[in-house]
């Protein structure tokens, strides 16, 4: 019975008091979000940690979403999708590129986790990882 309480002890949050923003409105998205994130650069193995990261989400129109990560000088991607719900998570996936994001709320404030990747398909059943960034992004007020 210790031993089974030891791991659910290990499960609990420790001061972290961010959830995921399910159920929040779709404009909550919008805007300027500003962190930092791990790059990974397969070309020259470069993997830079806590480089500034930048996502500006802006609507289309209707339910489509331009959402551009910016790490600059080495990552800026461009994706376009779809948000039709109000869950937490958005993952758009291209033939070479891919974006997943989860939202979260805390008090009124709000920040993304996410990763972005761009890939390469040197045959058809093979996807190769030329970059990535990771990062956790607040909205900016």
């Amino acid at each position: 019975m210790a031993v089974l309480a030891l791991l659910f002890a290990g499960c609990r949050k420790t001061g972290n008091d961010w959830t995921f923003c399910n159920g929040c409105d779709r404009t909550v998205w919008l805007g300027t979000f500003s962190g930092s994130g791990n790059y990974y650069n397969a070309y020259d193995g470069n993997m830079p940690r806590n480089v500034p990261v930048t996502l500006l989400i802006d609507s289309l129109s209707g339910q489509t979403l331009k959402i551009t990560v910016v790490s600059n000088p080495d990552f800026s991607w461009a994706f376009a999708g779809q948000k039709k719900d109000n869950t937490y998570y958005l993952t758009l996936a291209g033939s070479s590129q891919s974006l997943s994001l989860n939202l979260y709320q805390k008090s009124g404030a709000y920040k993304f986790t996410g990763t972005a990747k761009k890939f390469h398909r040197p045959k058809p059943d093979s996807v190769v990882l030329d970059a990535s960034v990771s990062f956790e992004v607040l909205k900016e007020k």
